[in-house]
């Protein structure tokens, strides 16, 4: 009975290891707001307006999550490398709450992830590697 209870114990307590370690992978993304048009970008904490959108890079995964706490409309979502310019991927989504982002398939490289709404352009950047 002893070593019945030992050995579930132990299975759960590697249960649970598993799972932290993998919630460590995923990355936040530190967006950074702008108006469309204008080149000076501040930080999204210090908006007048509170900026309820989140974006995270999951490298297992190799997908982009970007959550909205409002809903927006018309929202673009681009991804574009930093070293050549190029647009890897855009999208535009109509009154999205939750967005995800196949990345599979995408080299190892330094991206920039560019989300607009309205005259809002929040971007931030995140590696593959």
């Amino acid at each position: 009975m002893k070593t019945t209870f030992l050995l579930s114990l132990l299975f759960a307590l590697f249960s649970l290891n598993i799972c932290a370690e993998q919630m460590v992978s995923v990355k936040q993304i530190n967006l950074k707001k702008s108006l469309k048009g204008k080149g000076q970008q501040q930080p999204g904490t210090r908006s007048l307006e509170p900026l309820n959108v989140f974006a995270y890079f999951n490298p297992d995964a190799a997908a982009l999550s970007i959550n909205l706490d409002c809903v927006y409309t018309d929202v673009t979502v681009s991804v574009k490398s930093i070293l050549t310019g190029e647009t890897i991927q855009s999208e535009l989504y109509f009154t999205p709450t939750d967005i995800f982002v196949n990345m599979s398939g995408v080299e190892n490289g330094k991206y920039l992830l560019e989300i607009s709404f309205g005259e809002t352009l929040l971007s931030g950047e995140f590696s593959i590697e």
